[in-house]
């Protein structure tokens, strides 16, 4: 369980229990290398959780409640944006469809 209890200002990080059963999104930067973060391009994925359980991946993740919100945060830390992929395109990665669609949300959130 990753408790997130840090904050950077003007983001809405999701905090120990927002709503059982739901989703939230997680920003890394998989180009992390001797512990230091590239800040290049950072990597949004839609997650699901389950009461208080968050599958965490990364030791340098951020949480939020919204795909907007991930999207600002993205734009102040990381220079070249971010790749998104939803709950559809991780269950179904060869799907050009969820792609496509993922690309379109990212842009308009």
């Amino acid at each position: 369980m990753a408790n997130v209890s840090n904050s950077v200002p003007g983001h809405r990080f999701v905090h120990s229990n927002p709503t059982p059963n739901g989703t939230f999104y997680a920003v890394y930067d998989s180009c992390i290398a001797n512990n230091i973060p590239s800040r290049d391009l950072a990597f949004i994925e839609e997650r699901r959780y389950s009461g208080n359980i968050y599958e965490h991946v990364a030791s340098d993740e951020k949480y939020f409640r919204s795909l907007s919100d991930a999207k600002a945060y993205v734009k102040d830390h990381f220079q070249s944006g971010a790749e998104y992929f939803s709950l559809n395109q991780s269950a179904d990665p060869d799907n050009v469809l969820h792609a496509i669609i993922d690309k379109i949300t990212y842009l308009i959130a």
